[in-house]
C-alpha cells in the first residue's frame, strides 16, 4: 500500500477521543498489532477511543450533517426518502459499533427502517488506519454492495481489526467476496489517495464541526445521542418523533 497517510489529521482526531470517558459498559479492543511488511500501517489507537457518544453540541444542523460528506454517497440502509434520518458516525475497528450494527441493528432495521419510518446514514470516523482502509473498501464497492460489505467487515472485526500479521488478505476476501470487487479493484482502491484524502477530510470535518469525539455517534434529525445505542434508547427517542 502505498497512500500518503495524514498522520498529523488522524492523531489529532485520535487524541480528542483518548479524553472521552466511558458512558457505556463494554469490553474494549487492544490497540492494532504492528503490520506485516506490505500491510496498511497502523497508528496505535487511543485510549477510549471505542466509546458511545460523550460530550459534543447536543444538536447540530440537519442540512449541515446531511451536506457533510461533499461528493462522497452516503451508505444509507433503509428507505432514502424516509422523513427521520439517523446518521451514525462509525469506525470498523469499534467493539461498540460493531456490537450495534451485530446484536441491535438487525431488530432496529425490521422495525423503523424496513417499515420506512427512518433512514440511517452510516459515516466513517475511523479509530485506526485498519478501519480507514477497511471503509476506502466500502466507498469502493458498488452501492448495493457496499451496506452487505459493511455488515460483513462488523460482523468478522476479530479476524482483521485485531488479528497478528497482515489484515490485508482478509480484507481482500471480503472485498471480493460479499463487496463484490475484482482483485484488481481491490488493488486499486487500497491505493486510491484521493479517496483516502477525502475520508480523512470528512472525519476530521466531523471533529470540528459536529464535536465527534467518540464511536459510535449517532444523530436523529440533528439531535445527538447521549445514551447507549440501544433498541430502548432509540425506542423512546423515536417516539418523540411521533
Amino acid at each position: 500500500m502505498t497512500l500518503k497517510t495524514n498522520f498529523a489529521a488522524l492523531m489529532l482526531i485520535m487524541g480528542s477521543l483518548a479524553a472521552v470517558p466511558a458512558i457505556a459498559v463494554a469490553q474494549d479492543k487492544p490497540a492494532d498489532p504492528p503490520a506485516a511488511a506490505g500491510a496498511p500501517a497502523q497508528p496505535p489507537a487511543a485510549a477510549g477511543a471505542e466509546e458511545e457518544a460523550a460530550a459534543g453540541p447536543a444538536e447540530v444542523s440537519l442540512d449541515a450533517l446531511l451536506k457533510a460528506n461533499g461528493d462522497i454517497p452516503d451508505i444509507v440502509i433503509g428507505k432514502p426518502d424516509a422523513k427521520i434520518a439517523i446518521v451514525e458516525y462509525a469506525s470498523l475497528s469499534c467493539s461498540h459499533c460493531a456490537n450495534f450494527h451485530n446484536k441491535v441493528l438487525p431488530d432496529f432495521k425490521a422495525k423503523y427502517l424496513d417499515t420506512g419510518t427512518a433512514r440511517l446514514i452510516i459515516r466513517e470516523f475511523p479509530t485506526s488506519e485498519r478501519a480507514l482502509v477497511a471503509h476506502m473498501l466500502t466507498r469502493c464497492a458498488a452501492p448495493d454492495k457496499a451496506p452487505g460489505l459493511l455488515s460483513e467487515l462488523f460482523h468478522k472485526q476479530e479476524e482483521w481489526a485485531f488479528s497478528d500479521g497482515d489484515p490485508t488478505p482478509k480484507l481482500k476476501a471480503f472485498a471480493t467476496g460479499v463487496g463484490g470487487m475484482t482483485p484488481e479493484a481491490f488493488e486499486t482502491c487500497t491505493k486510491d489517495q484521493k479517496l483516502f484524502d477525502k475520508l480523512v477530510a470528512n472525519f476530521t470535518a466531523a471533529g470540528d464541526k459536529f464535536g465527534i469525539n467518540a464511536t459510535p455517534t449517532f444523530f436523529i434529525d440533528g439531535k445527538r445521542v447521549t445514551d447507549a445505542a440501544t433498541m430502548e434508547t432509540f425506542d423512546k427517542l423515536l417516539a418523540e418523533k411521533k
